[in-house]
């Protein structure tokens, strides 16, 4: 005798009342299930047809995620679908400005420099590190008697 999905539902909510009050095991919600979860596998693999989850267009990764019942696979395709919506990393850093393009004219070269501070415009030889009034010649020598 095989029970329909609605009969088995049915037996699956008595079962549930059952096993609050007693320690009864719940088969017919077991069974329901089991059911759910064959026909979920059937229709992923008549979605995916034994490709990869990379070789997926975005619609068919779409309908896989609304299909599928286990949540390691649906965190698998939810990843997929981000990095296809997403750009690529060589992109995005392009829109930041973050790559340097070195062009022939200096209107188009859209390239970030950050200042080294020790080839700005200050002279590091000029500067007095510890403050107590020394000077330095051109080479970073401490001079020790003044001119």
């Amino acid at each position: 005798m095989v029970l329909t999905d609605e009969e088995l539902e049915k037996i699956a909510l008595l079962e549930s009342q059952l096993a609050a009050i007693y320690k009864y095991s719940e088969t017919a919600k077991h069974i329901l299930q089991g059911r759910k979860f064959n026909k979920s596998r059937k229709l992923e693999d008549n979605i995916t047809k034994g490709r990869r989850l990379s070789e997926l267009t975005l619609e068919e990764l779409e309908k896989l995620k609304e299909v599928t019942m286990l949540d390691r696979y649906k965190e698998d395709i939810e990843k997929e679908i981000d990095k296809r919506k997403k750009e690529s990393f060589e992109e995005q850093l392009q829109k930041d400005n973050s790559i340097i393009s070195f062009s022939e004219e200096e209107e188009e070269a859209h390239y970030k420099i950050d200042e080294d501070p020790l080839s700005s415009d200050s002279d590091i030889n000029r500067w007095d590190f510890d403050n107590d009034g020394d000077k330095a010649d051109e080479e970073g020598n401490k001079l020790l008697f003044d001119d």
